[in-house]
């Protein structure tokens, strides 16, 4: 199991609990027994937590197919875009307020060692209308979960108020994943 921090767990609870018992239910019978006790347990969202990152079954796989159902991948960038966009101004209103999003960008890469105890986050080939976001040492990093990266750079572009933001993921070098992000100037 990956360790991440638990403002993303809590994050996954609050949405699927705002939709009500019933809906929380017929989640909960989705996931597998260790999401299911991950999600019983207290966590705070400073708190390193065991969570699987293996695809279904799983509390982010869940919480994306359960809020958005039909295409898969669809649900898991649906789900990456919330998250970005609900976890990222709460957390780093300050740097929203920057006005290049190379910055931004930039610093969400230099964050991921706060959320994720694997893997090694960076920005490469910087221009003024896009950028390379590279995830190094994280070989079994979960298509799923590479999807809903895809989800999550094209939320903060929205933040951002990007025009024409795209998002590619490249996925031939398992060493380093990539995601080219671009927008228009």
């Amino acid at each position: 199991m990956d360790k991440v921090k638990g403002t993303g767990v809590l994050m996954l609870k609050k949405l699927i609990k705002d939709r009500g018992e019933a809906f929380e239910q017929e989640f909960m019978s989705r996931l597998d027994v260790e999401s299911r006790q991950q999600w019983e347990i207290t966590t705070w969202a400073s708190s390193w937590v065991h969570a699987k990152l293996d695809g279904p079954g799983t509390l982010l796989y869940e919480t994306a197919l359960s809020l958005f159902p039909g295409d898969n991948n669809r649900a898991l960038r649906e789900l990456g875009k919330v998250m970005a966009k609900k976890g990222l101004p709460r957390f780093y209103q300050v740097f929203i307020r920057i006005p290049t999003p190379q910055f931004v960008f930039k610093r969400v890469a230099a964050l991921w060692g706060r959320f994720y105890d694997t893997g090694d986050a960076g920005l490469e080939n910087l221009n003024k209308s896009g950028a390379t976001f590279v995830l190094r040492n994280y070989p079994e990093y979960p298509s799923y979960m590479r999807e809903y990266m895809v989800g999550y750079l094209l939320g903060l572009g929205e933040i951002l108020h990007l025009r024409g933001h795209t998002v590619k993921k490249v996925e031939d070098n398992p060493q380093a994943w990539q995601w080219i992000l671009s927008w228009k100037v």
